[in-house]
């Protein structure tokens, strides 16, 4: 929105007027510009959409002083301009776009990274999150269901009880991470008996492909 500012003289003194309130002002006998003080008040987290009249009937100095001021105004204005039409709002994304993988796409020893596998973009509210996988099966139901999308965080450990997704022997599945002692297993939520829990040994290549975020 343009900023309606109006220069005057008063007491002595050249001043800047924005909504009826004096926003800076040079003394008129010394003419000691104070740059701190005009950005501080005229410009710090204000816009730069500056309209500035001269409001002042006085003689030659304070025409001098006012064009001075509106050259200053105008520099400002173009070295940090404000693209938007007026009559727009002014709109913050507040959604992340991240790649989307099919979990069945990532095989072998692969991880999900862009560029080693097809991946489609997708928008999501949580900035936690650093790709999203299609879940491919049934083994995390009711969890999580077969062709659900997730949100994934990439990270190198999990917590007990985290859902992740894990590279098993060159095989990429959605498992639930839980350490029973010293044994680390990696279950399904299925409890139908259709599907296998693996336990994490020296015997068994897992790799931690990152945390499902549960929304």
């Amino acid at each position: 929105m343009k900023r309606l500012v109006e220069f005057k003289i008063l007491d002595e003194a050249y001043v800047l007027i924005e909504s009826e309130k004096t926003v800076f002002s040079i003394n008129s006998k010394d003419l000691k510009f104070d740059s701190k003080k005009f950005y501080e008040n005229l410009y710090k987290d204000k816009s730069t959409n500056i309209e500035l009249s001269n409001a002042s009937t006085e003689n030659t100095k304070g025409n001098y002083i006012f064009q001075w001021l509106e050259k200053i105004v105008s520099a400002i204005k173009m070295e940090f301009p404000e693209d938007m039409d007026d009559s727009e709002d002014v709109t913050i994304s507040n959604t992340k776009i991240i790649p989307l993988f099919d979990m069945a796409a990532c095989a072998g020893d692969g991880l999900f990274t862009e560029g080693t596998i097809d991946s489609t973009e997708y928008s999501t509210d949580n900035f936690e999150a650093d790709y999203a996988v299609k879940i491919s099966g049934r083994s995390m139901e009711p969890t999580i269901s077969d062709g659900q999308i997730v949100l994934v965080k990439q990270v190198q450990e999990l917590e007990n009880n985290d859902i992740g997704i894990f590279n098993v022997d060159g095989n990429t599945m959605c498992k639930r991470y839980l350490l029973q002692g010293d044994e680390e297993k990696l279950v399904p939520d299925n409890q139908s008996g259709e599907f296998e829990e693996y336990k994490k040994n020296e015997d068994v290549s897992c790799i931690i492909q990152g945390k499902v975020l549960l929304q």
